[in-house]
């Protein structure tokens, strides 16, 4: 798999998704990347493949639970 982040003119981040090229900015590398991999677990990672076909699906995902944690730690902060 290539590369798929690059630091811009402008100082930005940019990171390509490689499924199908959606591109994500940000102002830190880590953002820029942490944007793009959400939308690769969101709309790029199949369920079966995930849990290797044998639970159910109850159509929640991993970014909705990380969502629900990391909620909980801000909300609690």
């Amino acid at each position: 798999m290539r590369d798929n982040i690059e630091e811009l003119e402008d100082g930005r981040w940019k990171a390509t998704c490689p499924f199908d090229g959606e591109e994500f900015t940000g102002e830190t590398r880590t953002e820029a990347l942490t944007k793009e991999g959400v939308h690769r677990a969101e709309n790029h990672v199949k369920s079966d493949d995930r849990y290797g076909g044998e639970q159910e699906n109850d159509g929640i995902t991993i970014v909705d639970t990380w969502k629900r944690n990391n909620d909980r730690k801000v909300s609690s902060a």
